[in-house]
């Protein structure tokens, strides 16, 4: 299935539901859909009629969504906290709305954080506020098999992606971290971002743990540089070859305003023959 990110839209000012109408008609057979271009009020009431109005696309969710309770970032190794369990019911609110088949979220951090009303823009405490690694761990442990618990009664899959350069401390920041994560969390898989692990120098090393990567998310950056979430040629692509069950899973091309929607269609045909090649 060949989805596309609603931020490539949302960044451009188009609302969740225009964002669907938009990927529906150039052909895309799914939407991932965020937060950042929900409305304030009556997010339920529009992720029903997105729902309605295409039956047709398979959708899945970043986490988290902000249903306009004032909580727009979710650490999951802050564990089950008041704020974290309420992000997850909102969640899984919209899972069951719109019949999500996956639901992603980050690996969290062990910074405590503030962010101010746009989601994807940090202020951080200086000096910073660090959670012990331990402890850390514990409340990602905890808070992700809450998840795939809840995500288990509905049939719906929880994944956590892995990250693109940063200066925080992630928790989850190497294949083995991951494996480890997998093999402390039963059902937990891998949403495998390109463009994060193209920066990091690690997209082989990830390959490696091909049962558990159940979505892809498309996009290229180069090595040792800032994460760029560029269009991915078919050269890119070569190593999905690697996944048995690749055709099985959500490919997402997720892109923000460095990519053109001429590119966007382009790289869509791209994948659209790379998968007819194997």
């Amino acid at each position: 299935m060949i989805s596309v990110s609603s931020i490539f839209f949302g960044c451009r000012g188009t609302g969740i539901y225009e964002s669907v109408e938009k990927a529906d008609s150039l052909g895309f057979e799914g939407v991932e859909l965020r937060q950042e271009h929900l409305p304030k009020n009556g997010v339920w009431k529009i992720l029903k009629k997105t729902k309605a109005d295409f039956p047709n696309i398979e959708f899945t969710i970043h986490a988290p969504l902000w249903s306009g309770s004032g909580i727009n970032y979710l650490n999951p190794a802050m564990g089950l906290t008041g704020k974290n369990k309420k992000l997850l019911e909102d969640v899984f609110r919209g899972v069951q709305i719109v019949e999500a088949k996956v639901v992603l979220f980050h690996t969290g951090f062990t910074e405590l954080l503030l962010f101010n009303h746009i989601a994807w823009v940090p202020r951080i405490h200086w000096p910073r506020l660090k959670m012990p690694r331990g402890i850390a761990k514990k409340g990602f442990g905890q808070f992700m098999e809450s998840a795939v618990k809840i995500a288990g009664d509905i049939g719906t899959e929880v994944l956590v992606e892995n990250p693109p350069p940063s200066k925080l401390d992630v928790l989850l920041n190497s294949k083995e971290d991951f494996a480890t994560a997998f093999s402390d969390v039963k059902g937990l898989g891998l949403a495998l971002d390109m463009s994060h692990s193209f920066a990091r120098g690690e997209l082989a090393e990830l390959l490696t743990l091909r049962k558990k990567i159940r979505e892809i998310h498309v996009a290229y950056s180069k090595e040792g540089e800032e994460d760029m979430h560029l269009p991915a040629s078919m050269e890119h692509l070569q190593p999905l070859k690697k996944l048995p069950q690749l055709k099985e899973l959500p490919i997402v091309l997720e892109h923000g305003r460095e990519v053109s929607l001429d590119e966007l269609i382009k790289e869509k045909a791209v994948v659209e023959k790379f998968l007819k090649s194997i």
